[in-house]
């Protein structure tokens, strides 16, 4: 921490949505300058554009004041759940934010959708497949009528998006399945879309698909819900940054296309929900994030390298 007039918090993940045995692990240039594999755009490019924008300020000897924080977490991709406190206890403690999760369609992000995340834990009664099938109540079985009913409450009309994106149960293919798991995404416009949707949820899990008067109380359902992201909604402190760096853009010579609005989730929702405005698409433009076809380019590392560069130094000194 410096003396310097502007208190800057900078932040980003290193996780990634790619399993250490995933097949797509190498970062791969290509011929024509394109940049391949996992967390090029999410996030660790940005990392990467973040750190040496830096470096280009620190050769300049312009960072000896400056009052700047850098924070970087590895738990974005599943919600935040263990750096939220700490996310929200340093935004109060600065006057930006800037977040280095990559862009799309080369627009930055001015509003975004909230996220919630829900389990769904099923239990039933395992039994003999062949000679007691009559005496199991398939967890299974329950779990597939649930996913059904949850996944039709997506509505592109209201901008509500639900996926089940896990789901495991039983243990033997010769026995009925005694329980069973679902890990459930959503995505939602307001906080009181957000709190609408799993409502709607809870209606869904109370009610069993099938009884069983020999079994009472079976199958039965659990839920655990999480609404972990805040909506980030428009705001006019962060339309002067989006503002500024779309001007910064076309003097470097890489013109920014505009705005966007996003249903992907980000720490700077978090950040901005508590009261620091946050820009929250500095890092590489590309697309395919969160699949083996995340890309980006070498321009757009050099392009967002040297907006990223002059908006830390400006900042800093606001």
């Amino acid at each position: 921490v410096g003396t310097g007039t502007g208190r800057v918090l900078l932040s980003g993940h290193m996780d990634t949505v790619f399993k250490a045995d995933d097949e797509f692990q190498q970062l791969v240039v290509g011929p024509d300058g394109s940049l391949r594999g996992p967390g090029v755009i999410d996030m660790k490019g940005g990392i990467v554009v973040m750190l040496n924008a830096l470096r280009a300020l620190d050769a300049q000897g312009l960072l000896t004041d400056a009052n700047l924080t850098v924070v970087l977490n590895s738990d974005e991709e599943i919600g935040s759940l263990g750096s939220r406190p700490l996310l929200e206890r340093l935004a109060a403690e600065h006057d930006l934010g800037l977040v280095f999760e990559g862009s799309m369609d080369n627009r930055l992000v001015r509003s975004r959708k909230g996220l919630g995340q829900v389990r769904l834990r099923v239990a039933g009664r395992e039994s003999h497949a062949g000679s007691a099938h009559e005496e199991g109540v398939s967890a299974n079985l329950e779990l597939a009528h649930k996913v059904i009913a949850i996944e039709s409450l997506t509505d592109y009309s209201k901008d509500l998006t639900v996926n089940v994106g896990v789901m495991s149960g039983g243990e033997k293919r010769n026995t009925v399945p005694g329980c069973a798991e679902a890990y459930v995404d959503l995505r939602f416009p307001s906080v009181e879309a957000g709190h609408a949707l799993v409502e709607e949820i809870r209606e869904i899990v109370s009610v069993p698909s099938s009884t069983y008067a020999d079994y009472p109380g079976l199958p039965r359902t659990e839920l655990w819900v999480n609404l972990h992201r805040p909506v980030k909604p428009p705001d006019t402190r962060v339309d002067e940054l989006i503002a500024e760096a779309i001007g910064l853009s076309q003097l470097i010579g890489e013109p920014i296309d505009g705005t966007r609005y996003s249903g992907g989730g980000t720490d700077g929702s978090i950040t901005q929900a508590v009261g620091l405005p946050t820009l929250d698409t500095l890092g590489l433009d590309g697309e395919g994030a969160h699949s083996s076809r995340e890309k980006t380019s070498l321009r757009s590392f050099l392009a967002r390298t040297k907006l990223a560069a002059i908006m830390i130094g400006r900042s800093l000194n606001n």
